[in-house]
């Protein structure tokens, strides 16, 4: 254990140091990067296992266990130009550098040379078969269907951007191909039902570089294609649509940028679609014929690439800047101490955001909705033990709000002037009612704004760069200082006490392989309460006392569910929540001394239908989501 005395930024040159990483998002996206890593452009997720991410950093390829907090390099190459995991054997893995193509069939721990030269470029696979195998480079296509022992090829005269095999029906396949504005004048889309033998165009007119083609989970007929432009001025449309199998197409693209690099669609949702662009990600819900901004850290960035897993919830993302993650979560996602034993609980639902309540009987009553938006989302909240819920919205533009909600809905609600590369991470509440925010910058930098109850806002002193530790939660006490939470790629963490704009005491965590911090909060006793989980859903809470030991630790679990927040409160209860991915939850409270005291399971309408505000005896105002 470490403790210094510091004012202002020596701390974080001093005890952070370490690789750059952000808390795992539950409706936000968090990013990190291996310690002295070149720039990440590729990504790779295991389809049934959201925690397990390849990236790929230059020539070399890092993996992460745990959704994209810590990685550890598999293995170096030359230049990665595109990363492949097998969806029906995830252990086989296909590498491709700017010489070869490499496989692995244990998950990284060997690897074979498979392709020799080939300028391999775009891979898929036949989702129902770990042998096959389609790579796509420079000069046409290569398939192999015995696991990349021998290989046929199709000569092209151009430059594979894309593939994808349609899993009903392998043996037919569709390519995407890229200008270069020297030997390959135009892009073009074209379409296998042989295997491979034989390739048909069906471009629908001349095109820059079609950039990725993805099919519907629902229908195969269903396909979308998205273009760029190049350097001689093709038209490029952005996404277009075909209902039947490629052979026409209407624009789809409503919403959308110019340049569109990737598209992966929800495996379980037909129409739902998700686009990496020049200037950050897109979603549209209706199959192209809209679109509207998805996720505020990412507004602005150039997106390389996108992977999403099995059960849609889970989307990864390559940047120049790294790699990204966000757990697309509905059902119950904050929790707030209230008054004398009530708890609130943030929940969102078809995009609305409601405030139930648990009083101190255990009775549960329902919140009243937000008005729907697919372009904000609440994603914290905090109460301070009072009756109003102080909630933080993020935009997929790049904004960030602040709303209050009393028991008569919502008293003000004030929109935060863009920062770029800020975002607005979590809030907690002060003993006078203003609203402590955490804003957190690229390289650990972090700010507190303190927001007055007209919605005004004082940002203090930045803290950093802190290469490579970020802030990832804060919590006041009643004595007017904010502990703010931080977490390293390393495994390390650490927690900081603030007030005035001066960083007064730290306390330095080593890294604990079996366990991760998520969140804090301050007790009645003005303690640090911290939230560490673990891969199999536990959680546990400790007391940080004076000295920065962590005392009085507990271990709970709720089967299904995984730990998300946790809140504590002048009654001297500790609230911690659960969540899972159909929705469901559980409230477990803590006594002060972090004994067991209640679990409340949280009833759907409670987390889902908008009811009635905080008492079943007042009159529900709707509040509303952000200004749009």
């Amino acid at each position: 254990m470490i403790r210094n005395k510091v004012r202002h930024l020596a701390i974080l040159s001093v005890l952070l140091a370490a690789p750059a990483t952000l808390r795992a998002g539950v409706n936000t996206w968090t990013g990190s990067s291996p310690t002295g890593a070149p720039e990440a452009s590729l990504v790779a997720g295991h389809p049934g296992d959201p925690y397990l991410v390849y990236g790929a950093f230059g020539p070399e390829l890092h993996r992460s266990r745990d959704g994209g907090r810590t990685w550890s390099l598999v293995q170096s190459f030359g230049s990665i130009r595109a990363l492949f995991v097998h969806p029906a054997s995830p252990s086989t893995i296909y590498v491709a550098d700017d010489a070869d193509v490499f496989q692995t069939s244990d998950g990284g721990a060997t690897w074979k040379p498979v392709i020799w030269g080939g300028y391999v470029t775009a891979l898929a696979g036949d989702p129902n078969d770990a042998s096959t195998v389609f790579a796509g480079g420079w000069w046409g296509i290569f398939r192999t269907t015995d696991g990349g022992a021998t290989w046929s090829s199709a000569d092209l005269a151009t430059s594979i951007a894309s593939l994808v095999i349609d899993p009903r029906n392998p043996s037919t396949a569709y390519a995407g191909t890229e200008a270069d504005g020297w030997y390959f004048n135009y892009g073009y889309f074209l379409k296998t039902t042989d295997g491979g033998s034989n390739w048909e165009d069906l471009t629908p007119q001349q095109l820059g570089a079609v950039s990725a083609v993805v099919l519907d989970p629902v229908a195969s007929s269903t396909l979308y294609m998205a273009t760029t432009p190049d350097v001689y001025g093709h038209e490029a449309p952005g996404v277009m649509r075909s209902d039947d199998y490629g052979a026409s197409w209407t624009p789809a693209s409503k919403g959308l940028p110019e340049i569109v690099l990737c598209l992966v669609a929800d495996p379980r949702v037909s129409g739902m679609l998700y686009a990496g662009t020049s200037s950050g990600i897109y979603r549209t819900r209706d199959g192209g014929q809209s679109w509207t901004p998805f996720g505020q850290r990412l507004a602005g960035d150039w997106i390389s690439q996108l992977s999403i897993d099995d059960s849609g919830r889970h989307l990864h993302a390559g940047t120049f800047n790294g790699v990204y993650d966000i757990e697309i979560a509905e059902g119950p996602l904050d929790v707030a101490a209230g008054p004398a034993g009530v708890s609130r609980l943030l929940s969102r639902n078809a995009d609305r955001a409601a405030v139930g309540a648990l009083d101190a009987s255990g009775r549960w009553m329902a919140g009243a909705s937000s008005d729907p938006s697919a372009i904000w989302t609440a994603t914290a909240m905090a109460s301070g033990g009072s009756d109003r819920a102080h909630i933080l919205w993020q935009s997929g533009d790049g904004r960030s709000g602040l709303e209050i909600v009393g028991p008569s809905g919502r008293e003000f609600s004030t929109v935060f002037t863009t920062m770029p590369g800020w975002i607005a991470s979590d809030l907690s509440v002060r003993a006078d009612g203003r609203t402590s925010v955490l804003w957190t910058g690229e390289g650990g930098r972090t700010r507190i704004a303190t927001v007055d109850t007209s919605g005004g806002a004082t940002f203090g002193p930045e803290y950093g760069p802190a290469i490579g530790w970020s802030a990832v939660a804060i919590a006041d006490d009643s004595g007017g200082h904010s502990w703010i939470l931080w977490r390293s790629a390393d495994g390390r963490s650490g927690i900081s006490l603030h007030r005035e704009g001066v960083m007064l005491s730290s306390f330095l965590w080593l890294a604990d392989p079996d366990w991760s911090v998520e969140d804090v909060a301050v007790g009645a006793d003005d303690r640090a309460r911290l939230l560490r989980t673990a891969p199999d859903g536990t959680a546990e809470v400790s007391i940080v006392d004076a000295t920065g030991q962590r005392t009085s630790a507990a271990s709970f679990g709720s089967p299904g569910l995984k730990p998300r927040r946790i809140s504590a409160g002048a009654d001297g209860l500790t609230r911690l929540l659960f969540g899972g991915k159909d929705g469901s939850g559980e409230v477990v409270v803590l006594g002060s001394d972090n004994t067991l005291s209640a679990r409340h399971p949280i009833p759907e309408a409670v987390a889902a239908n908008p009811a009635e505000f905080f008492s079943s005896e007042q009159t529900s105002r709707t509040y509303g989501a952000m200004t749009r």
